[in-house]
């Protein structure tokens, strides 16, 4: 994943050095922000499929390449962090396949829950699934 992440900030900054060249020229911020969100988001932000299998310095070079952008000028204050972004979408992926019994996951949700006892509320009432060791299962691979 390294690579790939070392792919898409290349490209970024290859289009942060259009926008610098925009800006000198005297384009407005609110132009710069519409072409930064248009270019540079759009790949950064086309992460949800791939972001589970990246690590945390790769998350934080990602993190760290859009706070510069926002410290440059070139995209709004709000513009949402990478993880925050990956979150939110993350979420709302799981809120649409719990709500429509026709989407094509939802006939891989675990069997739901029912608590008798009070215990802090979770994201969720869907039975999560058991831990199983790693050992029992080479030893058990390795004893047939």
């Amino acid at each position: 994943m390294t690579t790939h992440i070392d792919n898409i900030i290349t490209g970024c900054a290859r289009v942060l050095y259009g926008l610098r060249t925009f800006c000198s020229h005297g384009m407005p911020p609110p132009a710069l922000h519409a072409v930064f969100q248009s270019t540079v988001l759009a790949k950064v932000y086309a992460a949800p499929p791939w972001w589970g299998f990246t690590n945390a310095a790769n998350w934080n070079r990602l993190e760290a390449f859009i706070c510069q952008a926002v410290k440059h000028g070139y995209c709004a204050d709000t513009t949402p962090t990478f993880s925050s972004f990956c979150d939110k979408a993350d979420q709302t992926l799981f809120d649409n396949i719990i709500t429509n019994s026709t989407h094509p996951l939802y006939i891989l949700l675990p069997p739901e829950v029912q608590k008798h006892y009070s215990t802090p509320p979770r994201g969720h009432c869907y039975q999560l699934p058991r831990k199983t060791r790693r050992k029992q299962f080479l030893l058990s691979s390795i004893m047939s």
